[in-house]
């Protein structure tokens, strides 16, 4: 009973910690409420073992694993002959930290490309 009770607890704090994640990044707290879910499970979850846990719709559920998924934050697990979308986190320290430099390094390239077209634009005598 108490190690049941203490792994909730843990559950409910890693929930709480990526829901918090979620509202920095400006992501929906389903986003968070999701990873924290994906994180915390033994196994990979399947689309519908998320709906069912969550409440959530199944489409609301997909459009979030998909984020979480190009985010670099879980990946598609695929098993022969099963045909369920399953979900697992991705917890590897290197490759979070790849995904998230790659996630900056294409932010500030649309910032320089914004910017050089805006010097061409001023040096053209445009508005």
């Amino acid at each position: 009973m108490e190690g049941e009770a203490s792994n909730r607890d843990i559950r409910r704090h890693i929930i709480n910690a990526c829901i918090q994640w979620a509202r920095i990044k400006g992501y929906s707290d389903s986003a968070g409420y999701l990873r924290g879910l994906a994180i915390s499970a033994k196994d990979p979850v399947s689309l519908d073992e998320l709906v069912q846990d969550t409440g959530y719709s199944k489409s609301t559920v997909s459009l979030n694993m998909n984020q979480l998924e190009n985010l670099g934050l879980v990946k598609r697990v695929v098993i022969p002959g099963d045909k369920r979308h399953l979900y697992a986190p991705i917890t590897d320290p290197e490759t979070i930290k790849t995904n998230m430099l790659d996630a900056i390094t294409k932010e500030v390239q649309l910032f320089c490309e914004a910017l050089n077209k805006t010097e061409s634009d001023i040096l053209a005598g445009r508005d």
